[in-house]
């Protein structure tokens, strides 16, 4: 073959496909970035969400025996008592999570004749009484958050608590 019949053609073919090849991998990279973006923040969400469950169950047996915090939470103006940061039992200085726990006091409805529904910031002070005993209704917002990642829990756990009266 002659220098001068050559046209070129596989060199512009060879440059079309290296081209074709080139963008399915850079498009190839994108997708797989952002697959691996979704599933940190995924595992973010959940590793919120378990802190701010465990944390929550980890405060109910507390609560049960240091009454006062339940009494702070329903003699409050606002109904509400936080947990202080130092009594959070999944605080560690691994856990990267910002936490925080209220109580807050449901105080009886004030629908007549209603004496099981509660609805939060009623005119109604005290708990439920039937006879010898008071019960009174709290909520716990147990709430973990992630800094600058987005990924936040928050978990409400209804608490009911029963007392002679008196």
């Amino acid at each position: 073959m002659n220098k001068k019949n050559q046209s070129g053609a596989a060199l512009l073919v060879s440059l079309i496909m290296l081209v074709i090849l080139t963008i399915i991998g850079v498009s190839s990279i994108e997708d797989i970035t952002l697959q691996s973006n979704m599933t940190r923040n995924s595992q973010f969400k959940m590793q919120a969400f378990n802190t701010a469950l465990s944390e929550s169950e980890a405060q109910v047996p507390r609560l049960l025996t240091e009454i006062v915090l339940l009494q702070n939470a329903m003699n409050d103006p606002n109904n509400t008592v936080a947990i202080p940061d130092t009594d959070f039992v999944m605080a560690s200085s691994s856990n990267p999570f910002d936490q925080s726990v209220d109580i807050i006091y449901m105080e009886p409805s004030t629908d007549a004749g209603d004496d099981t529904n509660f609805s939060q910031g009623s005119a109604v002070a005290g708990g439920y009484s039937m006879g010898s005993i008071t019960e009174a209704a709290y909520d716990m917002n147990s709430v973990a958050t992630l800094p600058n990642s987005g990924s936040k829990s928050d978990q409400i756990q209804g608490l009911r608590y029963t007392a002679p009266a008196g």
